[in-house]
């Protein structure tokens, strides 16, 4: 069966593929478009015979005006594109600053809520200098036990101690009393005060202690005092001139009473032999009693108590022979704050005394102790700890030194400013 076609444009069924009305409308508007083309084409056809078989001025003007017109406009849209990219970069740096201001933002609130929820700055910086005094009272305890364990090893080293007769050895040599030194060869006593020399240099560096007057070995150029020693005064605790000079801390070898004479009583030769050295002997003294001072203050500085000058009840004994046959008291807790436990003069006990002093270590003139020791503050005169010395050795041997370098006719104290 055929179907009738219908027509495209108004869908009826026909025969032919479009209807006559449908036809004839298409072509009058195709009729339409094709006289207005044509009108808009003779138009411009009728421009440009204008122009061509214008003047040539005016053509010329005219084209110039164009090209002037298509520049301006090239220029304005050359800006207009530049003004864009600025534009673009500026939006895009306020883009970054505002992320940048956002995150700052975030890590200013994160920061506030930590100080919110974090202590206050004044607690914290009250936990800093708890912490920080700890350390430091750490630091402290370790100095002082270094500085106990060190002098203590040092005594050690030098053999330091009380023999069975009571007294007082160094390096496995003797160091007696001032006044029964004669009784011994000078070489004994300069070896013992050598020794105790070097084991103070040891234990003032240990300690980070200045003596009022220090032992230092003789200069190089020196070659008269080989060997010997020299007391020098330490300025600071000095308030007058006395004692400022170097004195040589050496026995003579004349200064030795021998053995015969002792044994043989021989009044003569003792006379004669005290006499020979009396000046010597004096200075030597003078410089034993000035290094006696030195370790008294040394002793008093680690908390020794009870150092002070015996009387003649509290005093050792004139004879070397009976003093060793008694053994000496030993050290007890004072009763009174004027009694003496330890002689200034007793150089190697005052040292034993300091090594096991409970205080040991805890005070020095520089940093790192517990205190800061002034120089000033001990009530030991000097000039009564060099009268002592001289006075035992005129009553041991009854004979009265002359007057010389060592004259105590002037004293001085040293002031108690210690807080």
């Amino acid at each position: 069966m055929t179907t009738t076609p219908q027509c495209p444009c108004c869908q009826l069924s026909q025969n032919p593929l479009y209807c006559p009305a449908c036809l004839q409308e298409g072509i009058n508007l195709h009729k339409e478009l094709l006289r207005n083309l044509q009108i808009h084409i003779d138009s411009l056809i009728q421009q440009s015979r204008q122009l061509l078989e214008g003047p040539p001025a005016r053509s010329v003007n005219a084209w110039r005006e164009l090209r002037a017109e298509v520049a301006n406009r090239g220029r304005r849209c050359a800006n207009l594109k530049r003004d864009i990219a600025v534009r673009e970069s500026g939006i895009s740096t306020a883009r970054q600053g505002t992320q940048a201001k956002d995150k700052d933002h975030k890590s200013r609130r994160a920061t506030l809520q930590s100080l919110r929820t974090a202590p206050s700055v004044a607690l914290r910086l009250e936990h800093a200098l708890k912490r920080i005094r700890f350390q430091q009272q750490d630091a402290t305890s370790r100095i002082v036990h270094a500085r106990q364990v060190l002098v203590r090893e040092a005594l050690s080293v030098f053999g330091l101690h009380q023999n069975s007769r009571r007294d007082w050895e160094i390096a496995g040599i003797v160091l007696p009393s001032p006044e029964v030194f004669r009784l011994h060869p000078s070489a004994s006593i300069n070896g013992a005060i050598s020794h105790t020399v070097h084991l103070l240099s040891l234990i003032t560096s240990y300690l980070s202690i200045t003596l009022p007057f220090i032992p230092t070995p003789p200069p190089p150029a020196s070659l008269r005092h080989v060997g010997r020693t020299l007391i020098k005064a330490n300025t600071p605790f000095l308030g007058t001139t006395k004692w400022r000079d170097k004195h040589v801390l050496w026995m003579s070898s004349t200064a030795s009473i021998p053995s015969k004479s002792r044994m043989t009583n021989k009044t003569t030769m003792l006379s004669s032999t005290i006499t020979k050295s009396i000046s010597k002997h004096r200075q030597f003294l003078t410089s034993f009693a000035l290094l006696s001072f030195s370790v008294a203050y040394l002793a008093w500085s680690q908390g020794v108590p009870g150092i002070g000058i015996r009387g003649e009840d509290d005093g050792e004994e004139s004879d070397e022979e009976e003093r060793s046959s008694r053994p000496e008291s030993r050290t007890s807790a004072p009763t009174s704050q004027s009694t003496v436990l330890v002689s200034a003069t007793c150089i190697l006990q005052l040292i034993h005394a300091l090594s096991v002093s409970p205080t040991l270590g805890q005070k020095a003139h520089e940093p790192g102790g517990i205190t800061m020791l002034p120089h000033l503050g001990f009530g030991l005169d000097v000039a009564k700890v060099v009268q002592t010395v001289l006075s035992a050795e005129e009553n041991r041997w009854g004979t009265r030194l002359a007057e010389g370098p060592g004259d105590q006719s002037e004293g001085w104290d040293l002031l108690d400013v210690e807080g």
